[in-house]
């Protein structure tokens, strides 16, 4: 019996095993990754690919990198980050599922940018065609195409950084997003977990976004709270502001509220509880720094819509105190209307749109919108008419204009009060119902 059991030469051979395992996992995987991984991600990618420091811990499965970074082929950076944590559960061999306690990225950067041509930088990234010009083989189409079972404790990344250039647009867009914050806890790709998140990004000095709520992969959906404070109208105007004959140099955004996402059956999206603030907004002509519209506040308050419904319900409108510089030129047009029709007129051979009353067979339903109540107050107009030998001057001040119950399409009368002074030397008043169609009072 002693011939089967030696407990010396046992040990020898576990502690030759324990040793082998220890060294090979603090050393040789290191020493791997950096040596033949990362070589071999760098000829795929064509790019520099390079780190500071990879640590393994064989014991409790833990992988640490840092500072790597992924560099253009002139050496700037692409895509990196300080650092990057995993750790791994040898509980997934049970659980079946690829179970991770933690995954960590600590100030994680990418540098997307558009060239004049309109080409993304990040496209030379995905993988190259074969080396005989044809794509690689299509999956089979027979083969399980549910995600994998994947569960994540926790997940963070910290002190995010995206720099976004566009230099494709008459005027380069830029827009830096830093920092950017994400924590997810009890993460889940197949149900059971709680899926709860918080993300937040600040757009800008003082341009915060934050988000928060679940979210699930199978079936996909979700549901939260999304906040913008303080985000400045130009930040976002500016990528399409080159279509437009009119430039928004001032404004601030400001919105609350919840919302429902679903992908099921069908796409729904539910937004309730939710308000839009406009503040100090400046629309001026381009080339002209005089605003010809400045608005002080504009308020949407209790907006609730419902995209499977087509339903879009607000329960109060506000705009307060606003200026508008209005003329009518020589030929007769509005200045108004010509400062907000777009830079490139659709072609003269486009269909025209299906008539009013013949919706398309199979066509969705219509939206349906409903306003509760609506003023407007202290509103001042200048209008100049242009178009005469010697120019007329009208002056509207104090305008105020108040209505209820107004849902489109137009089904009923709309009651309507106006209040103003008119070329500050009279007083104008009316109340009544107003019908749009067809159009009287």
């Amino acid at each position: 019996m002693r011939r089967f059991f030696r407990p010396i030469p046992l040990a020898i051979s576990a502690l030759t095993l324990l040793l082998v395992y220890t060294l090979a996992g603090f050393f040789l995987v290191p020493y791997m990754i950096k040596a033949k991984v990362l070589p071999a991600v760098s000829d795929q990618l064509r790019r520099p690919v390079t780190v500071k420091e990879v640590e393994f811990n064989p014991f409790v499965l833990s992988l640490k990198m840092t500072e790597f970074e992924i560099q253009e082929q002139d050496a700037t950076p692409l895509i990196g980050f300080q650092e990057f944590f995993i750790n791994f559960q040898t509980s997934s061999l049970f659980r079946r599922a690829y179970v991770f306690k933690e995954i960590r990225f600590s100030v994680p950067y990418v540098s997307v940018k558009v060239a004049k041509d309109g080409h993304l930088n990040l496209a030379d990234l995905a993988p190259s065609q074969e080396p005989d010009g044809s794509s690689p083989p299509p999956k089979n189409a027979d083969a399980s195409t549910g995600l994998p079972a994947v569960e994540i404790g926790h997940f963070a990344i910290a002190q995010g950084i995206v720099e976004f250039r566009d230099v494709s647009k008459p005027r380069m867009v830029s827009v830096d997003v830093v920092p950017i914050n994400l924590m997810l806890n009890n993460f889940h790709t197949k149900s059971g977990g709680d899926n709860t998140y918080a993300f937040s990004a600040e757009l800008g000095k003082d341009e915060i976004l934050d988000w928060n709520g679940t979210v699930s992969l199978e079936p996909i959906a979700s549901d939260g709270t999304l906040s913008l404070s303080g985000v400045k109208i130009a930040t976002l105007f500016q990528y399409v502001r080159d279509q437009f004959q009119f430039d928004i140099p001032e404004g601030s955004i400001r919105a609350v509220g919840k919302y429902r996402f679903a992908a099921g059956s069908g796409l729904e999206l539910e937004v309730s509880d939710t308000l839009l603030h406009f503040t100090d907004i400046g629309i001026v002509e381009k080339g002209d720094p005089q605003p010809v519209m400045a608005l002080q506040t504009l308020f949407l308050d209790g907006i609730h819509a419902d995209l499977r419904k087509r339903k879009l319900e607000i329960e109060r409108l506000t705009l307060n105190k606003a200026q508008h510089r209005l003329w009518r030129n020589h030929d007769g047009t509005l200045n108004i209307v010509a400062l907000f029709m777009p830079v490139d007129h659709p072609s003269a051979d486009v269909k025209p749109a299906a008539t009013a009353g013949s919706p398309a067979v199979g066509s969705d339903p219509k939206w349906t919108v409903s306003l509760k109540e609506a003023s407007i107050t202290n509103h001042n107009i200048e209008f100049e008419d242009r178009s005469l030998n010697f120019p007329a001057k009208i002056t509207v001040s104090n305008l105020s204009v108040k209505t209820h119950d107004v849902v489109f399409p137009f089904k009923g009368p709309i009651a309507v009060t106006v209040e103003h002074r008119l070329n500050e030397t009279g007083s104008v008043a009316a109340e009544g119902q107003g019908l749009m169609q067809p159009l009287q009072a």
